[in-house]
């Protein structure tokens, strides 16, 4: 952790629709040797588990080459509670331009009060309650579309994004790069995802460094479950997205990939060197 402390803070954090096929980065063999390596990583877990290609997408982003891996990259899943990353995102834009404080109401709430519940312990009354500000479920998908990477026309033609909390591992990942990237932009986010559910999902299995994540369940069966978020792992941190349906043992696997791309950025870092380096955040010291 004396690591962490040495480095610059980072201001902390209706159907399928079938694309099975279409999805996984094709990427040339000398170009992006990270990615193809990481694809490795996520088929051999994928072939372990016994999973079928429509049961898993996997988004993946090291943020030292910049490089990015996906599996089924524009399969729209149901993310769930994932949303609530892109909300709190937004409230904590304003709260940075000056717009908002963290003392400010929204509707029967201090906003600091319902970010913490939101994103910590995924609180659906606080995240309803923001939400709800917006006044149409609606209008709060299209104001947070940007930070997926989304135009307002996009938003406005995409019906399942509107409609629900559907997602792709593609523009999930363009979330949290956003948010990993320009910090001073969020802050308290990546933070509270720090805190967020210790001994579960990524970090069920892994407690070697601090993650910054977000879990997203549809069903007491798990029916839908997801968790995306950003590993620190020092000097070869990545963001990582998986999303599953209908899984066995959904988060074994999810945590499996956690780990396995853990060990893979330890490679990375051990044996290969990228230009430019790691220009991101670091988590605070005390995470």
């Amino acid at each position: 952790m004396d690591l962490w402390t040495t480095c610059t803070a980072l201001i902390v954090s209706a159907v399928l629709a079938a694309s099975s096929a279409a999805g996984t980065l094709e990427l040339p063999e000398q170009e992006h040797p990270a990615a193809e390596g990481a694809a490795a990583v996520v088929e051999q877990v994928i072939s372990e588990r016994k999973l079928r290609s429509d049961q898993i997408t996997v988004g993946w982003k090291d943020l030292v080459s910049g490089e990015e891996y996906y599996y089924n990259a524009d399969a729209v899943f149901y993310g769930a509670s994932l949303y609530k990353v892109a909300l709190n995102m937004y409230y904590a834009e304003k709260v940075a331009q000056g717009e908002l404080t963290w003392d400010s109401r929204i509707r029967n709430g201090r906003l600091g009060t319902l970010t913490a519940g939101s994103l910590e312990n995924s609180n659906n009354g606080y995240s309803f309650t923001l939400s709800g500000a917006f006044g149409s479920y609606r209008n709060a998908r299209t104001a947070c579309a940007p930070y997926y990477g989304i135009s307002e026309e996009e938003a406005q033609a995409d019906r399942l994004y509107l409609r629900d909390h559907w997602i792709t591992s593609r523009r999930m990942i363009r979330c949290l790069d956003t948010l990993n990237s320009e910090p001073e932009r969020f802050p308290t986010v990546t933070e509270h995802l720090l805190n967020a559910q210790p001994g579960r999902y990524f970090r069920l299995h892994e407690d070697r460094w601090p993650i910054a994540q977000k879990y997203g369940a549809e069903n007491v069966n798990a029916r839908w479950l997801s968790t995306a978020g950003i590993v620190f792992v020092p000097e070869r941190p990545f963001l990582l997205v998986v999303m599953t349906r209908n899984a066995p043992k959904p988060e074994e696997v999810i945590s499996l990939l956690c780990v396995r791309l853990g060990d893979y950025a330890l490679e990375l870092r051990d044996g290969v060197s990228a230009e430019g380096g790691y220009r991101g955040g670091s988590p605070p010291g005390n995470a």
